[in-house]
């Protein structure tokens, strides 16, 4: 078994994909390339490929790993999913294919739901995400215990059936995971740690890491809206660092309101000035790669002379098809 901590010697390949049978077909060496994930994105992941074989555009690929250390050799798929018209780039005797990849959510993208599109509140988040997502080629697993959604639905004229799947999923604070083999998970956002980087059981970090806290920015003036109500709270607290008095000036912020189960706007709106007077602590750095830590999975990160020591969720990734396998990693403390 391979111990990450300690490093690999990584090699990569991408097979096409048979969408009918979601299995591998004949492989492609790969040139190079990188995988990019965010949890922010409607597509969750995308990858950037240079092979030297042409692949035409709607072919499904899936990229792997294989990781080597001393006698140990595993093989981890990094993403699955559709290849873009590729570039051809001619360098003397050889040429190379430059794809972009987009995810397999990108199926669910590219379907408009019916003008009109509507559902009520009190519906299981979960099974309408789950619904929204049945166009998909690959395998969609739903896990239980999915909350209702508390207000009602109603599609615009340009929601996709991800764009309002994605939407239904922060409403109820799950994720749309997909995993490297192409498939996907309907879950919640891991309240575990999955992941341990320290300086003396996992030195995984490399040492140039930006600390950031973006504090010039918090609010103290905060009005919610819903359904052409509004309501507004203020900060006017002497001793909060924060309030209009210590700032000596106001600090506006507008948002739409996604009330919690018997809270009124104007709870909804001190409620939330509150959250986002506590602003998030964000770590950039880079790392070795580990097979477990995923976006939106939460990761303890010790470096005590760095005056870091604390619990971050993942906020993006982005894997190098390299040698070595480094991944640059963005964080938040929450």
């Amino acid at each position: 078994m391979i111990n990450y901590s300690n490093g690999i010697s990584a090699t990569y390949y991408a097979a096409r994909v048979n969408p009918q049978t979601w299995a591998d077909a004949e492989e492609l060496p790969i040139v190079s390339g990188k995988i990019t994930k965010k949890a922010s994105s409607s597509l969750v992941v995308s990858a950037d490929i240079t092979v030297r074989e042409d692949i035409g555009p709607d072919e499904w690929i899936r990229v792997y790993m294989i990781a080597e250390q001393g006698g140990a050799r595993e093989r981890i798929p990094l993403f699955t999913g559709i290849a873009s018209n590729p570039k051809r780039e001619i360098k003397g005797n050889t040429q190379e294919y430059d794809m972009d990849c987009y995810s397999i959510l990108k199926v669910a993208n590219d379907i408009l739901l019916p003008l009109g599109w509507f559902a009520p509140a009190r519906t299981k988040g979960g099974e309408l995400i789950k619904i929204l997502l049945s166009d998909l080629p690959c395998p969609v697993e739903l896990d239980e215990g999915s909350p209702n959604i508390i207000s009602s639905f109603v599609a615009g004229d340009s929601d996709s059936k991800l764009s309002v799947a994605q939407e239904i999923a922060e409403a109820i604070n799950w994720q749309i995971k997909v995993h490297g083999d192409g498939s996907v998970r309907i879950c919640p956002k891991p309240l575990t740690i999955a992941g341990t980087f320290d300086n003396i059981e996992n030195d995984i970090v490399e040492t140039s890491v930006s600390d950031n806290r973006d504090i010039f920015s918090v609010p103290n003036v905060l009005r919610v809206t819903l359904s052409g109500s509004a309501a507004t709270a203020r900060d006017d607290d002497p001793d909060s660092v924060y309030s209009t008095v210590n700032r000596g000036r106001e600090i506006w912020k507008q948002e739409a309101a996604k009330l919690a189960a018997g809270e009124s706007l104007g709870e909804y709106a001190m409620r939330r000035l509150k959250e986002l007077q506590n602003p998030s602590r964000k770590l950039d750095y880079t790392r070795r790669f580990q097979p477990d830590v995923d976006v939106n999975d939460l990761v303890s990160i010790i470096y005590p002379k760095q005056g870091i020591g604390d619990v971050f969720r993942v906020q993006s990734q982005t894997i190098e098809l390299s040698h070595g396998s480094k991944v640059k990693e963005e964080a938040i403390n929450e």
